[in-house]
């Protein structure tokens, strides 16, 4: 993987503009944060959603710590899922934390129908 100073490149995408657009000015920070979120969850035993990535959207990349890169490839090499999935089941994670809004971009990737 590419390297960003002390970053490491991580490709996030296909995914649905609203999404990204609520993970604000510092996408990667939100995502460094909700990485361990999953990780807690899963150690738990929690039951969780890992949504696919869409057809069309938007592909995004995000710099990531070394450490947190490794977790997530260790985690995508044990569930045999996309980074793309664990980082969408660790944001809806962290966003159970965070006021939702009216508007279908509160719950990313989903429409206020589901």
């Amino acid at each position: 993987m590419p390297q960003r100073d002390d970053k490491v490149g991580v490709a996030f995408g296909m995914i649905d503009q609203a999404c990204w657009d609520r993970l604000g000015d510092q996408p990667a920070s939100v995502i460094e944060r909700a990485i361990p979120l999953l990780v807690e969850a899963r150690r738990a035993g929690q039951v969780l959603c890992y949504p696919a990535t869409l057809k069309s959207g938007v592909r995004k990349k995000v710099w990531l710590l070394p450490e947190t890169a490794t977790i997530l490839n260790a985690l995508s090499d044990e569930t045999k899922l996309p980074r793309s999935s664990l980082i969408l089941a660790a944001l809806d994670l962290w966003f159970e934390g965070v006021p939702v809004r009216d508007d279908a971009s509160a719950r990313p990737g989903r429409t206020p129908a589901e």
